[in-house]
């Protein structure tokens, strides 16, 4: 089995026998080769592979004061490529930035999903610079509090629908692309979402 790593903050594709044996135990049959690593990458706390190989990776850099330290926004999406088929990440593009504290992020049709609270956004590059230029909000109203507890870890469910870790925040969720509906309260439930039509509802407490 092969491991991918970013150096920096999460495990994720080889690290060399010395690295290895500087802090990473792990099983004989399994296998780490370093993906990424500083300044490529700067404190990252989730990836996602879109289908042609692309890494989008949510960089934490507003943890957890702000990027002033009085609470203004700063967190990025990076987008790294491994042009030659190597397993190494050999671009590194700032793909979003100036995002509210993003935790998670998930690929999904031509783009990602981004939890960004009080928001869930769909970032896309329309016009291959390799920067979001459409920006979509799919999902309002998750309350922003303490770092630590924000929404996070999207992921697809069994049901076809994305599911999301409320983190305990809480707040009154509603959707844009659905108007008409009234804002719902999170309270400490998880939640999970259609990201076509923004339909989404409470799941487990």
């Amino acid at each position: 089995m092969k491991v991918l790593l970013l150096l920096g903050g999460i495990i994720i594709g080889t690290a060399t026998p010395k690295a290895a044996s500087n802090g990473i135990d792990h099983h004989e049959n399994i296998s780490l080769e370093l993906f990424a690593k500083e300044p490529m990458v700067v404190d990252p706390v989730a990836i996602s592979f879109a289908a042609n190989g692309d890494a989008f990776v949510v960089e934490m850099r507003d943890y957890p004061y702000g990027i002033d330290g009085k609470g203004k926004p700063g967190g990025t999406i990076r987008l790294l490529r491994d042009i030659d088929d190597d397993g190494v990440a050999d671009e590194s593009h700032v793909f979003a930035d100036g995002l509210s504290f993003p935790t998670s992020v998930m690929a999904w049709r031509s783009g990602i999903l981004v939890t960004a609270p009080p928001q869930i956004l769909y970032l896309e590059d329309t016009n291959n610079d390799l920067k979001a230029d459409l920006i979509k909000v799919i999902l309002d109203g998750f309350k922003l509090g303490v770092t630590d507890s924000n929404l996070n870890s999207l992921r697809w469910g069994i049901d076809v629908l994305v599911h999301g870790a409320n983190g305990g925040a809480g707040g009154r969720v509603f959707s844009p692309l659905q108007p008409n509906l009234e804002k719902i309260k999170l309270g400490s439930f998880d939640f999970s979402f259609d990201p076509d039509s923004g339909h989404w509802e409470r799941t487990a407490h």
